[in-house]
C-alpha cells in the first residue's frame, strides 16, 4: 500500500514536471491569438480576433475525498480584445485562485454526473468575465481528468 501510494506520488511529480509543460505550453501560441484581426468575412464582415488565456494543470481534491482523489484541469478563456486578455493575464493569481476554490468546494458526485463540464464552465465564465472585464468572453475545458 505505501509503495502503490510512492508510485502515485512520483509519478504525478514526473507528470506535472515533465509532461505537463509539454503538453500545456503555457501561454497560447501567437497563431492562436493572432486571430482574423482586420480581415474580411463573408459579405464584408469584420471577424473579431479571437484570444486564448489558459490556466493549465489546475489540481484540486474534490470536497468530501479526504485526499484520495483529485481533479486536474486546465482552463481556456477566449476574449476578442488585447485589452480583455491583458487583464486576465494581470490577474492571473487571484483568477487561478478563484477558479481553484471553486472546483475544489464540488463534490465527486457534482464532478462526475452528466453535464458537470458544463456546470464548472459556467463558474468559471462568471469568474472570467470579472477578471477580463468583457461582454464576450467562452470558456473551455481542454483538459479535465478525475482520478
Amino acid at each position: 500500500m505505501v509503495f502503490a501510494a510512492g508510485a502515485l506520488v512520483v509519478g504525478l511529480g514526473l507528470g506535472l514536471i515533465v509532461v505537463g509543460p509539454r503538453l500545456g505550453g503555457g501561454a497560447a501560441p501567437a497563431a492562436a491569438t493572432a486571430g482574423a484581426e482586420g480581415h474580411e468575412g463573408k459579405g464584408d464582415q469584420k471577424v473579431e480576433a479571437r484570444r486564448i488565456f489558459r490556466l493549465d494543470n489546475i489540481i484540486v481534491n474534490p470536497a468530501g475525498t479526504q485526499g484520495q482523489r483529485f481533479l486536474i484541469v486546465s482552463v481556456a478563456v477566449e476574449v476578442t480584445s488585447e485589452a480583455a486578455e491583458a487583464r486576465l493575464k494581470a490577474s492571473e493569481v487571484p483568477f487561478r485562485d478563484a477558479v481553484t476554490g471553486m472546483i475544489e468546494r464540488m463534490t465527486l458526485t457534482q464532478l462526475t454526473q452528466v453535464g458537470a463540464r458544463d456546470s464548472v464552465k459556467a463558474g468559471v465564465l462568471e469568474f472570467a468575465k470579472k477578471y477580463a472585464a468583457a461582454s464576450t468572453v467562452h470558456v473551455y475545458l481542454p483538459q479535465f481528468l478525475i482520478q
